[in-house]
């Protein structure tokens, strides 16, 4: 059988590939075994079941699993059932340890006492590219079984950093950066590095990771700093410290007030847009200088030379429409 899996696979009709469903299925009839026998095969990714229904006389149904490294070579593990019942609804629980999270499912029933083929249905993960990962950190593998991680990592210094950085994590085997679109790669155990901890760890280091913004914007090389301004902090005679930003609009710098007003231990912060210069009295026992750098970044403005990557949020920039 697996040696026309190939054939097979191509003949067969496209029957789901929902937007928010993780599989594909592709299904069709090899054998319409004496014109009266029906087979549906659905894969219900809320109870993890894979469901096979028909009213033939089931002799064998055969489920084969695959890595995506197993399908490479379409050498699975297979799983096979004999039954005598016809009419039956028969259900593997996709939870269990040797069916779980694989990355295709290819499921096979044959009828009558000579086992002939009746039909079969095949079940692929969906693979996501870069740019359409979700922006809620789901985490999404390529046809290569490799973790994909939309990132803003778009300089040499931050490529390098991290791919350090990730490579003395236990468990991680590889990690490719593209910095021409911050698409990350990465090859990893779960068993050694969950991959929250990836996520979380590109954070630290600056970056972005499949929507979850870094609150430590100054950790990121690719960052650059112009002029004589730098991260070192400055009071003025009054004891209020004073950031230098491009916060040149009236609802800009309502949204940074409301913003920063808002975070623990700032008592009063004042903003003119004539020269952008921010002043701000806080207590560092509540909110550190560094995160409220990093807040005015992620609102989409510069402060004291650490460019934001975030210019989306910057209510300056936007257009009106006559």
């Amino acid at each position: 059988m697996k040696k026309i899996f190939f054939s097979l696979f191509c003949s067969f009709l496209v029957l789901s590939a929902f937007a928010q469903s993780k599989y594909s299925a592709t299904g069709g009839i090899e054998t319409a075994y004496k014109g009266k026998y029906t087979f549906t095969a659905r894969l219900d990714e809320k109870t993890s079941k894979l469901i096979v229904e028909t009213n033939a006389p089931v002799t064998v149904i055969t489920l084969e699993t695959y890595t995506p490294e197993e399908l490479a070579v379409r050498i699975g593990k297979e799983y096979t059932n004999t039954y005598t019942k016809s009419g039956n609804k028969y259900i593997y629980d996709l939870k269990k340890p040797l069916l779980k999270d694989k990355y295709a499912y290819w499921v096979k029933v044959s009828i009558g006492n000579n086992g002939v083929p009746l039909g079969e249905y095949f079940f692929q993960k969906l693979t996501v590219a870069a740019e359409e990962v979700a922006a809620n950190g789901e985490e999404v593998k390529n046809a290569a079984g490799a973790t994909v991680i939309n990132t803003n990592i778009k300089c040499a210094a931050g490529k390098t950093k991290v791919i350090n950085v990730l490579k003395a994590m236990e468990g991680v085997s590889d990690v490719k950066i593209d910095i021409a679109t911050g698409k990350l790669t990465i090859k990893y155990s779960s068993d050694g590095t969950p991959y929250t901890t990836i996520l979380s760890t590109i954070n630290e280091n600056g970056f972005d990771a499949n929507g979850q913004k870094t609150t430590n914007a100054v950790a990121n090389p690719c960052i650059k700093h112009s002029g004589t301004t730098n991260n070192e902090e400055k009071k003025n005679a009054a004891g209020a410290t004073i950031i230098t930003t491009n916060i040149k609009c009236a609802a800009g710098k309502t949204k940074v007030i409301n913003t920063l007003k808002a975070m623990d231990g700032v008592f009063d912060v004042q903003i003119d847009i004539a020269t952008g210069k921010l002043t701000i009295k806080y207590s560092s026992d509540g909110t550190p200088y560094t995160t409220i750098l990093s807040t005015i970044n992620e609102n989409g403005f510069d402060a004291n030379g650490q460019t934001s990557t975030n210019m989306t949020a910057n209510p300056c920039n936007k257009k009106t429409t006559n």
